[in-house]
């Protein structure tokens, strides 16, 4: 429960950031350069590569894309349910989100893994490390240690596999970030 409730917070802080500040520097029909993109919530975890498929920029629709993932990953972890690539899939399709940016997303590069990535690594890092950048543990200290503690509390290597369905014939092809992107080379 405890590491839930941490998944939980990421999530919810995530796609608030992502629909309401960082959705909101996109100018309608407008691609923003790939150099103003990296400081979007957690586009460190999608692979440079995506980035590097559309070099005049990103479209509002895929960073609204984005925030569909986090907001279907959030609701998942508040329907205390695991945030596999195929309930996220199921909650998108259900809750009535624009499938149009979705699909954009989908078709630029967007991957539900990259947002499953940026969700185990950064609070592994708040457990571990006490910080990532979106939050700090201790200012969710009382309400996380009020949740009850059991073994499997930090182990998000184990989550990350599950969620992510890691297996011995894909690990290979399973993407890991943060990615340290370099647009200055362009």
């Amino acid at each position: 429960p405890r590491m839930t409730h941490m998944l939980l917070i990421t999530a919810d802080i995530a796609c608030g950031t992502i629909k309401e500040c960082d959705c909101g520097q996109f100018t309608k029909f407008q691609p923003l350069p790939l150099l103003d993109c990296c400081w979007i919530t957690f586009f460190r975890y999608i692979p440079t590569e995506v980035f590097r498929s559309n070099p005049k920029g990103l479209y509002k629709s895929f960073c609204d894309g984005w925030a569909i993932v986090w907001g279907a990953i959030e609701s998942l972890l508040r329907k205390r349910q695991a945030p596999t690539i195929s309930q996220v899939i199921k909650e998108i399709h259900e809750s009535g989100a624009d499938h149009r940016k979705w699909n954009h997303f989908v078709e630029k590069g967007g991957n539900i893994q990259f947002a499953l990535d940026a969700l185990f690594d950064s609070t592994r890092n708040v457990l571990v490390l006490g910080d990532d950048d979106l939050w700090e543990y201790c200012e969710f200290q009382d309400e996380i240690e009020a949740q009850p503690a059991t073994p499997f509390d930090g182990a998000f290597d184990v989550a990350r596999v599950k969620c992510l369905g890691i297996t011995d014939d894909n690990f290979p092809n399973i993407s890991r970030g943060p990615y340290h992107h370099n647009f200055y080379d362009d």
